[in-house]
């Protein structure tokens, strides 16, 4: 199962994106717009279904381990992909 983090860490993720509307102006206001539509089209051409249904084949629960699957030196993606998402 994935994990799903509500109406607050959704709440929290926007939040986090007015702050840097308004610390950058302009350049926040194009970030959300990118990001807005670029999450519009993922959903469109049913990336999260797909995402989801192969992290379950693979037996993935976070996104290093997910990354780093089935290639070679995976370990090594896992470990450095964690220490970036964290």
């Amino acid at each position: 199962m994935s994990p799903s983090y509500g109406r607050w860490g959704t709440a929290l993720g926007y939040a986090d994106v007015k702050t840097t509307t308004y610390m950058e102006g302009v350049s926040g206001i194009v970030l959300i717009g990118g990001w807005v539509i670029g999450d519009y089209f993922a959903w469109l051409a049913g990336i999260p279904r797909a995402l989801r249904k192969r992290s379950e084949e693979i037996d993935a629960v976070t996104i290093p381990s997910f990354l780093g699957w089935g290639i070679p030196g995976g370990r090594i993606v896992v470990i450095i992909a964690g220490f970036i998402c964290e």
